[in-house]
């Protein structure tokens, strides 16, 4: 059975506090401000303010954490710094306790420590819940031998994730390069997509169940088929209403105005998830245009500022039609240059599945290790 101990008995807590307004500026002069989770970067936090008469500060190596929901989210102080309510500085006590070690075991224990918050508005924890917030100890070189193990996988993850942007960044070039300059006719999006169609929502009563597509499953990138709810209707959605290969869907409202319009298609039918009335389907002629051609040009600048600029707004939420999808003016080049572009993305996507895979082993490698490590 490992020993713990609480987190007061291992380190130094220092809640922040704010200093006065008239000593903030953005010019630099004086100490970085960080006042919670929302100045938190990957691994240290990054500076937007500065404050000339700091009331409580943080040391460069200190741990902050973020005592304001969201609450136990991590970052490294990489200088001296002035922290406000937000976050709290835990000074380790390097003889008994491990910085990588206590911040890996932090992180694992985040949701532990969050439902300790208290607070009608907005959640937060006081110096007493983190004075006794109780922390697994290990000897010293044990504790060492656990972060190194946690601090590689978390490396090894990062460079998958890069590993996939950049694979993205590499179609987004490829596709510049060979449509950027290429002098070919536009068309209206109707010619491509001639048979449009709404979704259909489920009720809040019904007989036949179905998977309900949310919008995330088309606006986070490519078609994520794991993006649904389960929902109730009064009759069976019929076919038509449901997922299929030769479809392409479209986001028909948002608050966000980048994401109205967005686009995704699913690379193979799935009779089993419905498309509610927030989306707009699009029958794709494949005669005239591939479908990786058409996700990658219907996210171009120009496509997406005819789609933005059409858009209506009603009760904050962006939204189009099909009248407005079936305007949209599309560069189209021949459909043996798309092919060679579809076939330049499909291995691509390729070394990405790879990679998902990697790092989905990565993901449960560290959860199952976590779990092991600091789990009471």
């Amino acid at each position: 059975m490992v020993a713990v101990k609480p987190l007061g008995d291992l380190c130094r807590i220092i809640l922040g506090q704010s200093p006065a307004s008239s000593s903030y500026n953005q010019s630099g002069e004086g100490l970085p401000f960080f006042q919670g989770n929302a100045d938190f970067g990957v691994d240290h936090p990054i500076a937007r303010t500065w404050c000339t008469e700091p009331k409580k500060t943080a040391q460069s190596g200190d741990l902050l954490i973020s005592v304001r929901a969201p609450i136990g989210s991590i970052n490294i102080a990489d200088c001296e710094c002035c922290i406000g309510r937000g976050i709290a500085s835990l000074r380790v006590n390097d003889n008994v306790l491990d910085m990588d070690y206590l911040r890996q075991c932090l992180i694992a224990k985040s949701a532990d420590l969050a439902a300790l918050g208290t607070g009608s508005t907005f959640t937060a924890v006081g110096k007493a819940v983190l004075n006794s917030f109780e922390i697994p100890i290990y000897e010293i070189e044990e504790q060492r031998r656990i972060a190194q193990h946690l601090v590689e996988i978390i490396r090894l993850r990062r460079r998958a994730e890069q590993m996939l942007a950049k694979a993205d960044e590499l179609i987004q070039s490829r596709f510049v390069e060979m449509f950027a300059s290429d002098k070919c006719k536009e068309v209206l999006s109707s010619e491509l997509m001639p048979n449009m169609r709404n979704g259909v929502s489920p009720s809040k009563r019904g007989t036949f169940s179905a998977k309900v597509l949310i919008l995330s499953a088309i606006t986070q990138g490519d078609f994520d088929d794991s993006a649904w709810k389960e929902g109730v209707f009064n009759e069976l959605p019929s076919p038509d209403k449901r997922v299929s290969s030769s479809d392409f869907y479209m986001c028909r409202g948002n608050g966000n105005k980048g994401l109205v319009g967005a686009g995704a298609y699913a690379d193979r039918d799935y009779p089993d998830l419905v498309f509610p009335d927030t989306v707009i389907a699009g029958r794709v002629d494949t005669s005239k245009v591939c479908m990786p051609y058409l996700f990658h040009v219907w996210r171009h600048p120009a496509v997406r500022k005819q789609i933005e600029s059409m858009a209506r707004t009603t009760n904050g939420t962006f939204k189009v039609n099909q009248d407005i999808l079936s305007s949209i003016k599309i560069p189209l080049p021949s459909l043996d240059l798309q092919n060679e572009f579809a076939e330049f993305v499909t291995a691509v996507e390729s070394l990405k599945s790879t990679t998902w895979q990697r790092l989905d082993r990565l993901n449960t490698l560290y959860d199952s290790l976590a779990q092991q490590y600091f789990a009471q």
